[in-house]
């Protein structure tokens, strides 16, 4: 961000911040609870490093197991590569379709080095596989943490998370959320604004339960395809 100060352009990494006479340097990015983002609030080099190193953990996978089991591998492949695509993706889960496709093509390039599914297409392979893509990982990862926050299974008011449960009476679920329209991106696609319409389109028979676990089995029985980018798997 650059300031204008007497008709002059000083750039923001001219600016000295300071606490107490300390000065805070300035810096381009910075790695938060194993988050990395960056000074315009974007996650472009997070999502970068965790593909870069799923990648690096394929590879090593199929280097140190000798069977090529389907069953194997995708264990293998759920205890060390997904829990590192996934880690707080409610925090940083992306929306421009470079970042998405990015994240994808590690479960693309695993699947595809499974015997017997070379030839395939990646939607025939999850197919095979009884997979679903990452992309629709992370939408059922923010309706879960929003179901959590609603049913007060999370410290704090869902105020405080950016959610606002809706008082008027209309078509759908029990629970709609206010949808804003926020004007910059920073805002438009964090947590609270990207999960209403996904979260006002589940039915009342889903928002109801009160058992996370059930929640989570119904979710892979709902179409989001209008929210997803890969549309064919459900």
């Amino acid at each position: 961000m650059d300031i204008t100060c007497n008709n002059r352009i000083i750039s923001d990494s001219n600016v000295c911040n300071s606490v107490d006479d300390i000065k805070i340097n300035n810096v381009q990015q910075i790695r938060d609870l194993g988050v990395i983002v960056d000074s315009k609030l974007k996650f472009t080099a997070h999502i970068a490093k965790i593909v870069s190193t799923a990648k690096q953990r394929t590879a090593l996978l199929y280097r140190a197991f000798l069977t090529r089991e389907q069953k194997f591998l995708i264990i293998a492949y759920k205890s060390y590569i997904l829990p590192l695509v996934e880690y707080c993706s409610p925090i940083w889960s992306p929306n421009s379709v470079g970042d998405i496709l990015l994240l994808e093509s590690v479960q693309r390039s695993f699947t595809k080095r499974i015997p017997g599914l070379e030839n395939m297409s990646y939607d025939a392979r999850l197919k095979a596989l009884n997979m679903i893509t990452l992309e629709r990982r992370r939408l059922h990862f923010d309706l879960i943490f929003c179901f959590k926050l609603l049913k007060g299974l999370i410290g704090g008011v869902p105020e405080n998370y950016g959610l606002v449960l809706s008082t008027r009476k209309s078509r759908g679920n029990s629970f709609k959320l206010v949808i804003n329209n926020p004007r910059i991106d920073a805002r438009k696609y964090f947590f609270s604004s990207r999960i209403c319409e996904p979260w006002n389109s589940l039915p009342d028979s889903v928002v109801l339960l009160n058992n996370v676990n059930s929640f989570k089995c119904q979710l892979f029985n709902i179409d989001f395809n209008k929210f997803l980018l890969f549309k064919s798997c459900t």
